[in-house]
């Protein structure tokens, strides 16, 4: 459990919810996880630092979020696939 007791001043240019995220993982016992966050806490900066493998949903104007096609919208069934150079995948559909 983590209680939020106001800003944190050592912030170290994180985000709260990567603060968050990166505070639980701390506790972690079993390294044969994999972990899943909701758009709050997702962020390509966290899923590139983390070490557990890990899935989220994010919001397409994240900072470091790979640019998809310019707003085209998809055909039913297309998908489209970009990865960041430290191999984070980014999908949508």
């Amino acid at each position: 459990m983590n209680i939020y007791a106001g800003k944190d001043l050592n912030s170290d240019g994180k985000t709260l919810g990567e603060r968050v995220v990166l505070q639980l993982c701390s506790t972690i016992r079993n390294p044969d996880v994999t972990l899943a966050f909701d758009r709050f806490f997702t962020s390509v900066n966290l899923i590139d630092n983390i070490d557990f493998p890990a899935v989220g949903t994010c919001i397409s104007t994240r900072r470091n979020m790979p640019k998809f096609r310019s707003g085209a919208k998809l055909a039913k069934g297309e998908s489209e696939f970009l990865q960041n150079r430290n191999g984070t995948l980014a999908t949508r559909w």
